[in-house]
């Protein structure tokens, strides 16, 4: 009986090591960058462009994200950073109207979730990575820059665009997941 204890013991420890370092990856800094309040713009004038060519190259027209070919590509990895950084530079303060804050807050969570996905491919599944008592949590651990603020992906869900009352919302953000709505091969625009 000792026996079994003793195993049990060290079983649920070497469940709980093993979750904590397969959900440990977590970014070390938030993505994007702050930037200086005099370089901060309305989310109006936030350019997409560079996204939507990224979504045009490694988005086909069912969804799917050719994550291999976009990881092993340092260019498009570093144009997907940039973008994020852009998407720093919005100031939450500064006037936009709903359409153009909405194309921001989808496009921005969409954009956090390819990177985050990208950080930890080859991977099974996201669900790998959204540990529920220790470790990392994609949704939760997982921050963008936004001023001079850090959204995680389920702030930006739940605090941000669900709040804004618009139910499409929920075909248009994306949880890198096959059963979730299709990721488009373009950015979403005012």
């Amino acid at each position: 009986m000792i026996l079994i204890k003793k195993f049990k013991t060290k079983l649920a420890l070497a469940i709980l090591c093993m979750l904590i370092t397969t959900n440990s990856y977590a970014a070390k800094t938030p993505l994007g960058r702050s930037w200086n309040s005099s370089k901060q713009v309305s989310m109006e004038n936030i350019d997409h462009s560079s996204y939507n060519s990224l979504l045009q190259k490694y988005v086909d027209n069912n969804g799917y994200v050719n994550y291999k070919a976009w990881k092993s590509s340092s260019k498009d990895r570093r144009t997907l950073n940039n973008y994020l950084a852009h998407l720093s530079q919005a100031n939450r303060s500064i006037r936009a109207s709903k359409n153009a804050r909405l194309a921001f807050w989808i496009n921005a969570y969409n954009a956090v979730t390819l990177e985050g996905i990208m950080q930890v491919y080859p991977t099974t599944s996201i669900r790998n990575h959204t540990a529920k008592l220790v470790g990392y949590n994609i949704w939760e651990d997982l921050y963008l820059i936004v001023g001079k603020n850090k959204f995680s992906l389920e702030q930006i869900e739940h605090k941000i665009l669900r709040k804004m009352k618009e139910p499409r919302i929920h075909f248009a953000i994306v949880c890198a997941s096959v059963g979730c709505p299709r990721l488009m091969n373009k950015a979403y625009t005012a």
